[in-house]
């Protein structure tokens, strides 16, 4: 077998067992407006998150976005050792961009899928896969955001936002999941409901 054929094959291989790992039936459960606790709360290394109330003094106002899939992503995570997260942005350009929303990690009974916690076992057996994203209701031009990052406010101006789950770690391995459209009227509906 020449050098480029066995080349071909282990990329087949690898290509293929990453693709198993993507969750493909991404499917919406329900969009709400939660509060989290500012002080316990950091997206990139939170290992639980739980909510809080409105009025807390230092509660953050988030969407909580939650899905249906079949895959079990704490599984994932034990086997492949993948860090799993989250990506969303509007779907169309807004004022000439896609407008990137932080989503950070995903959670399955609060917990993220990439903490090594106590009891990940028992999570890991249930079949009642439900997963949630808690992205920011808002950034501000000049506060929170990079250069060049435009400014966003859910709740005054909701927009369709397309959201998927991807994984890898540090050899390249990778996967994205199938794309989950979480439409315009049901973000403006969970700030409906959340209104006094």
């Amino acid at each position: 077998m020449t050098v480029q054929r066995l080349a071909i094959a282990l990329c087949s291989i690898w290509l293929a067992s990453c693709s198993s790992f993507a969750p493909g039936d991404l499917r919406l459960k329900s969009v709400e407006v939660a509060y989290l606790d500012r002080a316990s709360f950091k997206p990139e290394e939170a290992g639980e998150v739980s909510p809080g109330p409105a009025q807390a003094q230092d509660a953050i106002e988030v969407l909580k976005i939650s899905f249906y899939s079949k895959k079990n992503l704490f599984e994932v995570r034990r086997t492949t050792g993948f860090n799993i997260g989250a990506q969303a942005a509007s779907c169309q350009p807004i004022r000439g961009k896609l407008l990137e929303v932080p989503a950070g990690y995903v959670y399955g009974k609060g917990r993220s899928v990439n903490a090594k916690l106590e009891g990940l076992a028992e999570l890991a057996a249930t079949q009642d896969f439900t997963y949630a994203v808690y992205t920011p209701v808002r950034r501000e031009a000049l506060i929170g955001a990079r250069i060049g990052e435009p400014q966003f406010d859910l709740q005054r101006e909701p927009f369709d936002m397309c959201l998927a789950v991807h994984g890898g770690n540090m050899l390249g391995m990778e996967f994205t999941s199938n794309v989950l459209l979480v439409p315009q009227d049901l973000i403006a509906s969970a700030f409906r409901k959340n209104s006094p």
